[in-house]
């Protein structure tokens, strides 16, 4: 849409697409209206101020809500330069204004999942992690320091074989280099790793899977981690539980 208007703000002319727009949102002929009456209460000030402000220097492009009388918010990015005569005084300004409704509804529910997500992560008892392919930690939730007692920032300034056990490093090294070479699925494995402030060894059943960068590129592995130590150990002693009464019956 072009609008142009005069000092005062009176729209002189809109072209034919955007009287067409305008209509369809039964704006009717905005000829001779105030190019304010366009935008949204809560954005006129900001309108205003950068009206006053394009007469002196350029501003770029700029988003408002637009009050075209719909039942839903119509979002505009606009771009505008004041026209000047032979003496450069500013007679009036003209506007390219931009329809990024669909753009902003589009990131509106971008952010809602976002924020479904990372809720669904932190509150999670699994820890969540993302790793380079050198092994350093990219990104890991909160649950780290129930599992490992380290937090976010520590984990972060550490590399994925500085919290497992030692004599796991080479086996740990191959599953992730071959899931990386390999470009495999998920995959799942156990591993011995230490917590930081008991020192006692934890057993992590760890799930991980590629995740790619927007033309293909390997990023990292992403995957979540439990502590199954209180598991595997009941199940050991399960089974010597089971192991005696099969030698006592015998």
């Amino acid at each position: 849409v072009f609008i142009q208007c005069d000092i005062a703000g009176t729209i002189t002319y809109v072209n034919e697409k955007g009287l067409q727009i305008l209509q369809e949102h039964s704006m009717g002929n905005v000829l001779g209206a105030n190019v304010f009456s366009l935008i949204a209460p809560e954005d006129r000030s900001l309108a205003e101020h950068n009206f006053r402000l394009m007469q002196d220097k350029q501003i770029g492009n700029v988003e408002y809500k637009l009050n075209l009388g719909t039942n839903y918010d119509v979002f505009c990015e606009v771009n505008g330069d004041v026209l000047r005569d032979s003496s450069n005084i500013p007679y009036g300004l003209i506007f390219i204004i931009r329809d990024i409704t669909q753009r902003k509804n589009y990131e509106k529910k971008l952010l809602a999942s976002e924020e479904k997500y990372r809720s669904l992560v932190e509150t999670s008892p699994n820890m969540t992690w993302e790793i380079r392919p050198d092994g350093s930690i990219m990104y890991v939730s909160p649950q780290s320091y129930n599992i490992l007692g380290l937090t976010p920032k520590e984990m972060c300034e550490k590399l994925i074989y500085d919290i497992i056990e030692p004599k796991e490093i080479e086996r740990t090294v191959k599953k992730l280099f071959d899931s990386i070479t390999n470009h495999d699925g998920v995959i799942g494995f156990e591993v011995e790793a230490r917590h930081a402030l008991t020192g006692k060894t934890i057993l992590l059943d760890i799930y991980t899977n590629l995740f790619y960068d927007e033309k293909g590129v390997i990023l990292g592995l992403r995957g979540i981690a439990r502590d199954i130590t209180i598991r595997k150990l009941s199940e050991i002693e399960a089974k010597k539980s089971r192991d005696y009464l099969s030698l006592v019956l015998k």
